[in-house]
């Protein structure tokens, strides 16, 4: 589907000497015989259809970094754990010389 700025082409019919009333009506002809031309309406469809996609895509990445953070923060627990444990044992290891 191209974008067309119907405006401009009715600006454009009046320009060459057409009325404002027949300049309309001939853009809306031309919208109703070609399908490749996107009114108005058709771009706030699209506009308001790409907003509620980046909506959920957002609210999926918000979901997908909170799983991430609280898998993150239980591996830093597990390192810190590990690495307690390794001085404990190298503490009586040394405590036993």
């Amino acid at each position: 589907m191209a974008i067309v700025d119907t405006h401009t082409i009715v600006e454009d019919l009046i320009k060459a000497g057409f009325a404002k009333r027949h300049a309309e009506a001939l853009t809306k002809l031309k919208i109703l015989h070609d399908e490749d031309i996107a009114s108005k309406r058709d771009l706030d469809r699209l506009e308001n259809s790409l907003i509620k996609d980046i909506d959920n895509l957002e609210n999926s990445v918000k979901s997908e970094i909170s799983s991430v953070k609280s898998e993150i923060n239980i591996l830093k627990w597990m390192i810190g754990l590990s690495f307690t444990m390794t001085l404990a044992m190298f503490s009586l290891t040394l405590a036993k010389m």
